[in-house]
């Protein structure tokens, strides 16, 4: 019987390769066209051509994966059912649950890289591509967290910084003496905000360690020092962070009574993009193995397609509609996965009971 199962599992993965590479090609193309002009202004070599979209492939995979993992699912299922084989299993006795669990472990592997991918890959691989079409290196670093710059007269720490507020909590500003081996003064700002082209200390304190002495600062301008000059002048990308970036965003932003609705939203989408596999797994498994095992090997394509298409549209709705409207993002969540997995148990009790 393990055999079978190898078989069955094998068999997905080579049509898991085939439609993985049909889409990718597609898409690879498409983005080739849309950013091949930018890169021959910018007088890129055949080289640094190359390594930009070698950059951009972490992009293509969080955009395809899910859809090549469920075609691919679709596929093998109707091969089986073309070639009767879903027959010829279960009247053999092979236990329904077991061939359930091999097509399962498929879609947890891809759902874990996927991941992977959306949170550690793409947003560093994401901003490196981004910055390769800046005439000069972006003014932070892709992630939010933990920054250290410096800066002629010593260097700057800044715990969190909140891209869409353009906002920095706990933002240290070191001065060195003139020859760099002892601390001058430090700038303790608990909250730094962006007004207009300058940046605002808030809560701040300075250290004077050649008097030792402490002043507070509230509302002070910081444009005087070089580096706030342009810093938060760019447009910084949600897809450059990470599921841990979003996290600690929401989780200081929200004491201080910042609205980070979107950061929730974005937090939604990354969670959304791994329990798809799992939502669109459990309603398309048991229509395309009940439909093979009534020999309707072209239905089970069909109705994969619709249910996918019908998927990506409801959920782009959705999230565009509640977002809008500033609703809370747990209320979309529930909208988009109660009726999936509502529908699924109906499914699954009226094919496999």
């Amino acid at each position: 019987m393990k055999k079978i199962y190898k078989l069955i599992f094998s068999e997905l993965i080579l049509n898991f390769f085939i439609t993985y590479l049909a889409f990718f090609t597609i898409i690879l193309s498409i983005d080739f066209l849309d950013k091949i002009d930018d890169l021959i202004v910018q007088k890129f070599n055949l080289y640094g051509i190359a390594k930009f979209f070698f950059l951009r492939t972490p992009f293509i995979h969080s955009q395809i994966n899910l859809y090549a993992t469920i075609i691919s699912i679709m596929i093998t299922l109707n091969i089986m059912a073309q070639k009767n084989e879903t027959t010829a299993l279960l009247s053999s006795g092979v236990n329904i649950k077991k061939i359930f669990n091999t097509f399962l472990i498929f879609a947890i592997f891809s759902a874990g890289f996927t991941f992977i991918n959306d949170n550690f890959i793409y947003p560093k691989w994401s901003f490196k591509a981004e910055n390769m079409l800046k005439k000069e290196n972006l003014d932070t670093e892709s992630k939010v967290s933990n920054l250290m710059f410096k800066t002629k007269e010593g260097f700057i720490f800044i715990n969190l910084f909140i891209p869409e507020q353009n906002i920095l909590f706990d933002t240290y500003i070191v001065k060195l003496n003139d020859t760099n081996t002892a601390l001058h003064t430090v700038l303790f700002s608990k909250m730094t905000y962006r007004s207009g082209d300058v940046w605002k200390t808030k809560d701040g304190v300075l250290y004077n360690y050649t008097n030792h002495s402490a002043q507070k600062l509230n509302d002070v301008t910081l444009s005087e020092i070089d580096f706030f000059k342009n810093f938060g002048k760019f447009s910084f990308k949600k897809e450059w962070l990470g599921i841990r970036d979003i996290l600690k965003i929401i989780l200081s932003a929200k004491k201080s009574g910042v609205d980070i609705t979107g950061y929730y939203y974005h937090l939604l989408d990354k969670i959304i993009n791994v329990i798809s596999f799992f939502l669109l797994f459990f309603i398309i498994f048991p229509f395309g193995f009940q439909l093979g095992r009534n020999k309707k090997n072209v239905e089970i394509i069909f109705v994969g397609i619709l249910i996918l298409l019908c998927f990506t549209v409801a959920r782009t709705f959705v999230f565009k509609v509640f977002k809008t409207s500033g609703i809370n993002p747990v209320i979309p969540l529930l909208v988009i996965a109660v009726p999936i997995i509502a529908l699924g148990i109906i499914n699954w009790k009226k094919n496999f009971s």
